[in-house]
Order: C-alpha cells, then sequence, then structure tokens
C-alpha cells in the first residue's frame, strides 16, 4: 500500500493553520475536561473550537472516521494513512533533534512547526 501523502499533507495544514489546537500529549483534548489546554509542560487555551488533536486525531478527524471503543487510535490512522508504525505518532520516537526542540518549545506556534517538520522529514524518509 502506498502512503496516504495527501492525508498528512491535509493534516500539517490543519497544524500551521491553527496551533492552538495542535497537541502531542494523547488523541484528543477537550475543553469540556479542562478550561486550558496542558501537553508536555506548556499550557495554553484551546482553540475555538475547544477541541486538540495529535496527528493520529487529526488523520481521523479528517477522514472522517469515529472510534467505536475498541480501536486503538494509532492503529487506525495506520490503516488511514498506510504507514507502518507508530513513530509518526509518538513525540518520543520523533528524531531527537525534533523530540528535543518540541519540549524546548514555549508556545502552540512553536510546536506547530516542529510537528510540520516532523510530518515533512516523514515524508521525505518515505521518499514521497
Amino acid at each position: 500500500m502506498e502512503l496516504n501523502k495527501d492525508l498528512l499533507l491535509k493534516i500539517k495544514q490543519v497544524i500551521l493553520d491553527e496551533p492552538k489546537g495542535f497537541q502531542m500529549g494523547g488523541y484528543k483534548k477537550s475543553k469540556q475536561a479542562s478550561p486550558v489546554c496542558r501537553d508536555y509542560g506548556l499550557a495554553w487555551d484551546f482553540p475555538r473550537c475547544g477541541t486538540a488533536l495529535c496527528i493520529a486525531g487529526y488523520a481521523l478527524q479528517l477522514s472522517g472516521k469515529d472510534l467505536d471503543g475498541e480501536e486503538n487510535v494509532t492503529l487506525v490512522a495506520r490503516e488511514l494513512l498506510n504507514v507502518d508504525d507508530n513513530d509518526l505518532f509518538y513525540v518520543d520516537r520523533w528524531p531527537e533533534d525534533l523530540y528535543k526542540r518540541f519540549l524546548d518549545a514555549t508556545t502552540p506556534e512553536e510546536r506547530a512547526l516542529i510537528g510540520a517538520e516532523r510530518i515533512d522529514r516523514f515524508l521525505l524518509e518515505a521518499g514521497a
């Protein structure tokens, strides 16, 4: 199966368009659960929609896929993106320089740029 490059590029664009909606500490965080989004030591106000998603979460959202309670978000995202492993979905499995920069970032905007760079590198590594 071929990598779903189009979906990855859509995810990248959504992350860049709304940095406050991007977090990597879980599949989905909601303003209903907490008034502030907290992710890897950084806190910020949620975007207008009240939800922040990770890369796997955006894969599901942009594909119109809902989890049925039994499904694992990373497994479903892997199927949607046609990727073989979870390295894209867990920040501690990113290349060391991106991981460190992500943790050191002080704004959601910085983290969004780093997330977008991770997607670019992933595509490059995949030859896409």
